[in-house]
């Protein structure tokens, strides 16, 4: 059981598309806002897909969730795009939300900087952003996966080659 996770595309799908393409497989994707429009397109693309939408800081008065609670592979996912908790004073105000949802994993966006982080039982991840990437010259993004019972989370870089072939390459790994 595989999940793609997407941020922060503001209206540039390309990379979007090419990643969902590559993880066929992949049955299901949360999408944690900016632009949440480009996340309804991309479910309409992907109909095979099970889409789990939130809005982010630029999507004012979109009908999708701010934040949601999802189950998904025997874990309790909690999505929100991340404005509301002043990340870049850090993750405190995230943890103290995500504990109180009682989650075991906290997806959020925002900052366009990819992020994989343990603090106790509670696992974090931002998979940055596919087109607008803050922290490094590549787009980023991230696939959960259940197998035999255990999560993994993984981020990845998406570049291309010469040929414009796009290209994967892991840059974090952590288990839940």
């Amino acid at each position: 059981m595989k999940a793609v996770i997407l941020s922060d595309t503001h209206g540039q799908l390309d990379g979007a598309r090419a990643v969902l393409t590559a993880f066929a497989e992949a049955n299901t994707v949360f999408f944690l806002g900016d632009l949440v429009e480009d996340g309804k397109k991309l479910q309409e693309e992907f109909p095979q897909k099970k889409f789990y939408l939130v809005c982010g800081n630029n999507d004012w008065g979109q009908p999708a969730p701010m934040e949601q609670d999802v189950l998904w592979g025997g874990r309790k996912f909690s999505l929100t795009h991340g404005h509301p908790f002043h990340l870049h004073s850090g993750l405190l105000r995230l943890s103290l939300w995500g504990r109180q949802r009682a989650a075991d994993v906290v997806l959020f966006g925002h900052t366009h900087c990819p992020c994989l982080e343990r603090e106790g039982t509670l696992l974090f991840c931002n998979p940055g952003s596919i087109s607008e990437p803050r922290s490094s010259k590549e787009p980023t993004f991230a696939v959960a996966e259940v197998e035999q019972g255990e999560l993994t989370i993984t981020c990845y870089t998406l570049w291309e080659d010469s040929q414009g072939e796009k290209n994967f390459t892991l840059f974090a790994r952590a288990k839940g």
